[in-house]
Formats: C-alpha cells, structure tokens, sequence
C-alpha cells in the first residue's frame, strides 16, 4: 500500500510539474468498467489514475465436494505508468492494481454437505460460507496499443492486454452447526478445515489475472 500511495503522490508531482497534456479516460474488459485521469509527459512517458469496478455472479460452481454461489468483486484502484519506447502508439506498462475478491455461500445438494469426502445433512450443519481474498494490490505489467491521449486530437482509441500477478488467494470456510449437532460439531469442524486445505491447494494453481480492456480518451 505504501508504494502504491509513493507511486501516485510522485505522479502527481510529475503531472504538476512536467505535464505537457492532461485527459480523462472510460474503460471497460477483464477488470470491470470505469476510467480515470491521464497525463502525458511527452512523446515517450505517460501516466494514468483510474478506477474500475464489477461485481460478477457466481453460481452453482463446484470446487471440491461442494456448490457454491456468490459474487466476485473485481477491479479497484489502478495507477500506471506507460513507456512509449518508440515515440507512438505502442506503449509498455507498469504499476499497480487492487485485486479482487470473492465471498461465496456453500449449497446443500441433495439436503447434504460433504467436507473432506464426508457427507453431513441439513441437520447439522446450518450455513457454509466461504471468503477468497487476495493481497490488497497487484503489479500489473502489459503492453497497449493507441496512446492513452491523443496528440494531434481530442479523442484517442485504445487497447490494453496484460496480466496481474495476484498472487495466490487466502480460502476460509466457515460452516455453522445446527443446535442439534453440539455433539457432532468439532468434528465437522475438523471435516471443514481438511476440506478448506483442499479448496487452498486448488487456489494456490491461479496467481495471475489476465487484463483485457478497452478505452475511450479525452484530451483537455
């Protein structure tokens, strides 16, 4: 988080002193909708500040033993920095975006739960909720086609692919018992947390999110 705040206060304090040219941008792809501001140094360095957001619907996946439905939240906070190497279109970019995060309900198939190849009922287990949850931020490193501000006009096209490196995600699932199942309870328990390791090694296989977008800019 600190280097994120250092990349963004010394952005602005480049903007305020070096940029030639300042713009606001729409974006939309693989990490949500939204946009942010622009500032372009000269032919060859540019920056950007934005902020996307997409709540996804997630349901009747199966992981493991279970079904789950639920929401991942992606996008968040981006702060890059785009390279022109050749003084156009073409650009190489760099910095840092807020990862995702997803909350997740276990669904009882067939009236049954089952944690670690054991199965239980609906009489004794009450909910099954799950979180996956990410480092706060991700670098991101890409490459992009169209200037993010145009410099001989208003408008400018453009296009990014690239991957954030999320790193692995942090899998908790948390099952509550029925009343009826005080007897049963630690045992379930210790069920849920071989199962949780189970979902961990799965996750622990995806540590990059790939970035597809689109954009639209403005140039003041």
């Amino acid at each position: 988080m600190r280097k994120l705040i250092g990349l963004v206060l010394g952005l602005s304090l480049m903007a305020s002193a070096q940029a030639a040219d300042f713009g606001v941008y729409g974006t939309a792809g693989t990490i949500g909708l939204g946009g942010g501001v622009a500032g372009s140094f000269n032919s060859h360095l540019g920056a950007r500040l934005g902020y996307t957001s997409y709540d996804y619907k997630v349901k009747d996946v199966e992981s493991s033993d279970l079904s789950f439905d639920g929401t991942a939240e992606l996008g968040g906070l981006q702060a890059l920095v785009d390279w022109y190497p050749f003084g156009g279109g073409f650009r190489v970019s760099g910095g840092f975006m807020e990862n995702a995060k997803l909350t997740v309900t276990a669904k009882p198939l067939a009236n049954t739960y089952t944690f670690d190849g054991v199965t239980y009922t609906t009489a004794d287990v009450a909910q099954a909720r799950g979180t996956a949850e990410f480092d706060s931020f991700a670098p991101y490193l890409g490459v992009g086609f169209g200037r993010a501000l145009s410099s001989n006009g208003r408008f400018a096209f453009t296009a990014d692919v690239g991957v954030a490196f999320t790193g692995a995600a942090d899998v908790r699932l948390n099952v509550t018992c029925t009343p009826s199942a005080v007897v049963l309870c630690d045992q379930i328990q210790d069920d849920v947390m071989a199962e949780q390791a189970e979902l961990q090694a799965d996750a622990d296989d995806f540590k990059y999110w790939p970035v597809l977008s689109f954009g639209l800019s403005y140039r003041f």
